[in-house]
């Protein structure tokens, strides 16, 4: 027990326990921070969705359907044709219903469409948030509905996360016959860094974030690079960019498009932030803002036949018209235009 006249610490040993004080609060509030960092991005976002009857004067189905790891995936199925068929995925956080314009787009050149919830998002189930790594699992279940429908020709159509999904089913689960990929991050250390406030060090900084996110996410950071798995990607791809865009720069889609093994050509980068959209252009990116639909269909590359829509602006394909191999992507056919 102390007592009064016992011996007083020196000066010294006062300032060493509380520089260990300082640097354990330190690390509380570091890897607390970290904590709260992967809660924020990676919580599911699940609400309800208003129903619809139709979608360009074609009635719209409502189907459940359940991935491989037994997770319910909510859907609006449109069926126009009985071979061609594309499946439009949303962004993070996003339902379904922020795809409408461009299933509007689609299905008015013929095509059926397929529109899912993410899981974690809209009405399917209330999983975590993995960046598109198990959200691929989501995207191959509804490849399996269309399979099994009998549809031959079936496309993917991604926006943000769900363009970084689609590339990731496609290079593991199977080949679809083309992706259209809205500014897709190229790496998910890049994409925190430019999404997060700037701090010091930030491959130092970030650290406790990606011990945490492997932990609770179940999937290793070093795993989230779709400029790594676009090489491995044999598909017809087309890139869309926004000059403007913060959250994924134009440095990133240069460097997915050099991935490709293939002859790439340039990137499209429209002005602003330039996000899909029927009939506006707003300064502001591809995924992130708004931008016109071509006019051209997006696997043959020439003009549709249908009705009058916004002109085509100069594309990027990721690889030259039909160089299509197993280790690169290959350019819809027709190639830029």
């Amino acid at each position: 027990m102390a007592s009064y006249d016992s011996e007083r610490p020196s000066g010294a040993a006062r300032l060493r326990r509380w520089l260990k004080l300082l640097v354990v609060l330190g690390l509380a509030v570091w890897w607390g921070l970290a904590l709260w960092v992967v809660h924020e991005t990676s919580r599911p976002r699940n609400r309800a969705v208003a129903e619809r009857s139709e979608i360009a004067g074609h009635p719209v189905e409502k189907v459940k359907l359940r991935a491989k790891d037994k997770v319910e995936v909510s859907t609006w199925w449109v069926p126009v044709d009985r071979e061609h068929a594309v499946i439009l995925v949303a962004g993070i956080g996003m339902s379904r219903e922020a795809n409408l314009p461009a299933a509007e787009f689609y299905a008015n050149r013929g095509w059926s469409v397929l529109m899912p919830d993410l899981r974690g998002t809209g009405e399917s189930s209330p999983e975590r948030i993995t960046f598109g790594w198990y959200e691929a699992r989501d995207i191959a279940a509804c490849r399996e509905f269309l399979t099994g429908r009998g549809f031959s020709t079936i496309g993917v159509h991604g926006r943000s996360l769900g363009a970084a999904a689609a590339l990731y089913e496609a290079s593991s689960d199977g080949v679809p016959a083309f992706l259209v990929l809205e500014s897709p991050y190229s790496d998910i250390r890049l994409a925190l860094a430019q999404r997060l406030p700037r701090v010091p060090m930030p491959e130092l900084s970030f650290f406790p974030v990606r011990v945490l996110a492997s932990i609770m996410l179940g999937v290793h950071a070093g795993d989230l690079r779709p400029v790594d798995v676009i090489r491995r990607c044999a598909t017809p791809t087309l890139l869309l960019g926004g000059q403007l865009d913060r959250e994924t720069m134009p440095s990133e889609l240069e460097a997915m498009l050099q991935a490709c093994p293939g002859g790439a050509q340039a990137p499209a980068l429209l002005r602003g932030r330039a996000a899909l959209r029927v009939r506006q252009v707003r300064a502001g990116g591809v995924a992130h803002g708004r931008r016109r639909l071509p006019r051209r269909d997006p696997v043959l590359g020439r003009r549709t036949r249908t009705s009058p829509g916004p002109a085509m602006p100069r594309s990027v394909c990721a690889n030259r018209a039909g160089a299509r191999n197993s280790s690169g992507c290959s350019g819809p056919q027709g190639g830029a235009q």
